[in-house]
């Protein structure tokens, strides 16, 4: 089992580094950083808030942001408890030559930011397709984003899309 796991976590660093060194350029370099923040708390809950509010008159957006609310924070006190119980440093503490845009003081795993980002695009996607397939692509690159500004493994990443996508179908299905 231990070289199971030990193979897994080779992978795991091999393709942290193809993502955060090899595919580097000033293009991604700007972009990336917006991207992931696409998926932070200063822009998740004032949406979800905003559509909330707004949508009085609209009920099926109103449950949408309903259910996107309880997701974001079923997730995220989750995603808490794993990072916690889990401590798994972050690559740029345990891992040579990583290239990191800013220094992070918690837990790698899982990925929060991917958590959140799955969380509100399969909300969105159960009440509106077409803009759930969109979101479902920013909270694809929202991820890869992760790993390119030096934050996350693919392991994280990979976690907080399942936790993500997990999320949303339970609470709908409860409410449903």
């Amino acid at each position: 089992m231990s070289r199971f796991i030990n193979a897994i976590s080779k992978s795991d660093i091999r393709l942290f580094y193809v993502i955060n060194k090899k595919v580097k350029c000033k293009l991604l370099d700007r972009v990336m950083p917006v991207i992931t923040n696409l998926a932070g708390p200063l822009v998740v809950i004032p949406i979800t808030l905003f559509l909330y509010i707004l949508s009085k008159e609209n009920m099926l957006l109103r449950r949408m942001a309903l259910e996107s609310m309880l997701s974001l924070s079923g997730s995220h006190l989750v995603v808490q408890a794993l990072k916690h119980a889990v401590s798994r440093e972050r690559p740029g503490f345990v891992l040579d030559d990583v290239y990191t845009f800013k220094d992070f003081y918690d837990y790698s795993f899982p990925s929060g930011h991917t958590t959140a980002a799955f969380s509100m695009a399969i909300s969105t996607f159960i009440f509106y397709q077409p803009v759930g397939m969109l979101l479902i692509f920013v909270a694809f690159m929202v991820g890869i984003s992760r790993m390119y500004i030096g934050v996350h493994y693919p392991s994280d990443v990979l976690i907080g899309a399942i936790l993500g996508t997990i999320f949303p179908l339970v609470i709908h299905s409860i409410l449903t």
